[in-house]
């Protein structure tokens, strides 16, 4: 973000805004979602109008990056995909995460949603699971 002084990522060079959103979506994912990262996936990359329902008033556009598993390498899920994380073209943040099969997921607040995600974490407030957690009080299962 220094080297342009603008977060509106499509003023940047093309080479420097990919290398940015790949960084960026590895530490989403590795924040929240560390059981799907893999080293060896680099993600395909769209640009798309953000739906309304991930808090865009202004039909604002955002970069779609989805990572993919390796076949060779492991067995993999149904749609073969590890991740999806999606960031504003406007400011470079992070606008929403979905991980696994199940497609668990996260809204992003901006703007400081890495420190207090970070903190989230640590305290155990907010963690995505790649399996489903129940709880069991002798009468219901939640």
């Amino acid at each position: 973000m220094d080297k342009y002084g603008n977060p509106d990522l499509s003023t940047w060079d093309r080479a420097d805004r990919m290398d940015y959103l790949h960084h960026k979506a590895v530490k989403v994912i590795l924040i929240l979602a560390p059981d799907y990262y893999r080293n060896y996936a680099y993600p395909v990359i769209k640009e798309r109008m953000a739906p309304q329902s991930w808090g865009n008033k202004k039909r604002a556009y955002c970069y779609e990056l989805t990572y993919y598993y390796d076949a060779r390498q492991e067995e993999c899920a149904d749609n073969n995909r590890l991740a999806t994380v999606r960031i504003w073209k406007e400011n470079g943040q992070p606008c929403t995460l979905s991980a696994g099969p199940f497609e668990i997921g996260n809204v992003f607040s901006p703007p400081h949603w890495e420190k207090q995600t970070e903190e989230d974490v640590r305290n155990e407030k907010e963690k995505l699971y790649p399996y489903a957690i129940f709880r069991w009080d002798g009468n219901t299962l939640y």
